[in-house]
């Protein structure tokens, strides 16, 4: 008897293992993206917004309508020019509807009530009345499906609050609705359904917008990986830039942004490609066109770098449409940025050396590691041994974005150099060709401490910069010129931080900046490298690091061991739903076998 029962429970225990194990099969399928394209068409469109007369003036409904309809008609155009061209997905910038500068009262008329798509299946262009004053979002919806296309772009959204169950609900006017202005981005599939909707978290001086409570977490699905939103300064930030990359496992990232140009380091392209690189993302960033303002520059970045970009400050330069096919990502292809170990010393026979007793912002009192050296001895083939028993006066303090780094001045054709701030050295190996009639002036600064212009954030910088004069006080302002051509690049830091982002901007004689191909040079353990230098002069170059375990953030978010927060290069991310349900999978599967057999 008891053996018939054994038997009917092992039966059943067998039955029940065969159906689970059916259904472990199918997971990836339910719970994950299903892939079909190994390649896709990525667009991405700068908008020479269609500004209002007077911001800060409170217009109706229908004038604001009227206004956006204006720059709507122009994404429509190019909607259908680059579905002609075989695009899967277009992006469109940041205030591309209707401009900034608004107060929050002024803004209101142009803000639509954004429905959340996880909640709510809605395809605007075939249910345009479901809610009203929708009319927005109708003609992205019907822009999308009329093109079969993905489109990203952002509006205003005007969502109702609640004093008794929110706080932060203050705003009490006579005659509107209490409600939170939020600065959002949306995203709609190829049949017109609103599938994404993402906050912006961090403002840059935006007085017409409300910060929401808490980060969000946008992301819409494809047959060319999972994809997520966020906006502009955003990048900046740990939560949601960093996070929906490293916890999420996001690998595709669409960016509306409207960006002013911050050079040496700051440039549009040149910051946008170094996250893309430094975090091993498909980074889709689409900016406004108004180069008056110093907005513009635009791109396609991949982890290999640069895929296509634009970037034009001419007054008179006109919006450009950005497409290229770039390779389909199903997790991130981030370098590990822990740099190899290596001593302090600069690898030379010999080295003269001055200290900086303060460092500015962020001094930490260890006065040695506030130190500038110089060698002509670069341990490299591409650079020729020197004498090294001059001393070079070339330890300065300048501003760089409001930051005083520490600098060592490049004074010779090739050298090795170091140069540290509080807690970071720096390490350059150089070999390069001036105008012998008007040289360039060169320095390779550190940085490590607290930025509190226009935001406050830490950060650890190694960055090599063409200064703007002759004057050593010039080197960290803006220039856009450079006549100097670098044959050898070897940059590395010694960093704390495992969030590093690699920065190569060069110019032209005309003084239009450009990118390094992604065969001109190499970004691994945390080093810049290029053997045989650039197809154009050198403007900057620099390990961009952020150190967001002093930012504030909470005890879950603290970096770990090597520097980064909860994320192994060489694994997937161990958040992933998938892989939590397949866990869950493997162990109940164990515990029938167990009971079974």
């Amino acid at each position: 008897m008891e053996t018939g029962r054994r038997s009917s429970l092992s039966l059943s225990a067998q039955i029940l293992l065969f159906l689970l194990m059916a259904l472990c099969a199918i997971l990836p399928v339910c719970t994950n993206q299903t892939l079909t394209r190994s390649k896709f068409k990525a667009a991405v469109y700068e908008h020479a917004v269609i500004l209002p007369d007077d911001p800060k003036k409170i217009v109706s409904r229908e004038e604001a309508l009227q206004l956006m309809r204006r720059n709507l008609a122009v994404y429509a155009e190019q909607a259908a020019e680059v579905k002609r061209q075989g695009a899967d997905i277009l992006v469109f910038p940041e205030d591309g509807l209707y401009g900034f500068s608004f107060t929050w009262l002024s803004l209101g008329p142009y803000l639509e009530k954004i429905p959340d798509p996880t909640v709510v299946d809605w395809i605007p262009c075939d249910d345009p009345n479901r809610f009203p004053d929708t009319e927005v979002q109708h003609e992205l919806s019907c822009m999308a499906k009329n093109n079969s296309l993905y489109i990203v772009a952002n509006m205003g959204d005007f969502q109702p609050c609640h004093p008794m169950v929110v706080a932060s609900c203050n705003r009490q006017m006579e005659g509107i609705e209490e409600h939170f202005q939020y600065n959002t981005d949306v995203a709609f599939d190829p049949e017109g359904k609103l599938v994404a909707r993402y906050h912006k978290q961090h403002l840059f001086f935006e007085q017409q917008f409300d910060t929401p409570e808490k980060a969000e977490f946008a992301t819409f699905d494809t047959p060319f990986g999972r994809w997520a939103m966020f906006t502009c300064f955003d990048i900046l930030f740990y939560e949601p830039a960093v996070t929906v990359i490293e916890r999420e496992g996001i690998a595709n990232i669409a960016f509306p942004t409207a960006w002013m140009d911050a050079l040496p380091l700051l440039a549009s392209v040149e910051f946008h490609s170094a996250f893309a690189r430094g975090m091993g993302v498909n980074f889709l960033a689409a900016n406004i066109h108004l180069p008056a303002h110093r907005f513009q520059g635009s791109g396609v970045y991949t982890p290999k770098g640069m895929a296509a970009f634009v970037h034009n400050a001419t007054v008179t330069s006109q919006p450009r449409l950005i497409l290229t096919e770039i390779d389909t990502l199903v997790k991130p292809r981030r370098e590990s940025a822990k740099p190899v170990p290596t001593s302090t010393e600069t690898p030379a026979r010999s080295a003269r050396t001055s200290s900086i007793h303060d460092s500015g912002p962020g001094h930490s009192g260890d006065e040695h590691r506030n130190v500038i050296s110089s060698t002509e001895n670069a341990s490299t083939e591409a650079v020729a041994e020197a004498d090294t028993t001059q001393d070079y006066e070339i330890a300065f303090v300048s501003e760089l974005f409001n930051d005083l780094f520490n600098f060592v001045q490049l004074d010779k054709p090739y050298a090795t150099l170091r140069t540290c701030s509080n807690k970071i050295c720096c390490h350059l190996t150089y070999s390069m060709h001036q105008d012998t009639q008007s040289p360039d002036l060169f320095a390779f600064g550190a940085f490590d401490g607290l930025h509190t212009h226009e935001g406050s954030y830490y950060l650890q910088i190694c960055a090599l910069v063409r200064c703007a004069n002759q004057s050593r006080h010039s080197c960290g302002s803006p220039t856009d010129q450079s006549s100097t051509s670098f044959h050898f690049l070897h940059m590395r830091g010694e960093f704390e931080t495992g969030h590093v982002f690699p920065e190569v901007l060069l110019t032209t004689e005309s003084n239009h900046l450009r990118l390094a191909q992604a065969d001109e040079w190499s970004f691994s353990g945390g080093e810049i490298r290029s053997e045989e230098g650039f197809a154009y002069p050198l403007l900057a170059a620099s390990l961009f690091g952020r150190d967001y375990s002093r930012d504030g953030i909470g005890a879950s978010q603290s970096p770990s061991d090597d520097g980064t927060v909860g994320y192994d290069a060489s694994s997937t991310v161990t958040a992933s739903p998938k892989w939590r349900l397949a866990v869950v999978c493997v162990t109940v599967m164990l515990l029938i076998t167990i009971v079974a057999f």
